[in-house]
């Protein structure tokens, strides 16, 4: 018999389904994709919800952080949009934010910067290929982030 003719006999579409090999495939599929979804660490997530930056759009966010970094003595600095996700750095997926850091007289001495987000080791900033910020004396050698570079 037919799908037509099952429709005919005021059967519904799922009946031919049911207890079918397809049925079972179908739930094991579903099945599958939940398992995948649920089980995928933060990085997977980081893909899809998060920007990949490229090199020529980094370039852009140092030249405007540049700006912004002239307002930060003026007064006319807003502290409450830090830290920022800015996105990933497609050289080496790292997650990029801009971080307001400051020193001595807190907010008109300090500047925000282009850091990678949960790298706080000197020796973890090299392995990216970043630059350690290190605090100024009197608290020498307490890493405070690790600056973006680009060549």
């Amino acid at each position: 018999m037919t799908g037509a003719e099952d429709w005919a006999k005021g059967s519904t579409l799922t009946e031919p389904l049911v207890g079918s090999k397809k049925l079972r495939i179908l739930i094991l599929a579903a099945a599958l994709c939940l398992i995948v979804l649920g089980c995928t660490g933060p990085t997977f997530n980081r893909a899809i919800h998060d920007p990949v930056t490229s090199t020529e759009e980094l370039q852009t966010q140092l030249a405007r952080l540049e700006q912004v970094n002239l307002t930060v003595a003026g007064g006319k600095f807003d502290l409450g949009r830090y830290p920022a996700l800015v996105g990933i750095d497609i050289r080496n997926g790292n997650t990029l934010v801009e971080k307001f850091i400051c020193w001595d007289g807190c907010p008109e001495l300090g500047q925000v910067f282009l850091v990678y987000q949960g790298v706080g080791s000197k020796e973890a900033c090299l392995n990216t290929e970043g630059s350690p910020i290190i605090s100024p004396v009197p608290i020498p050698g307490e890493s405070w982030g690790c600056v973006l570079i680009i060549d």
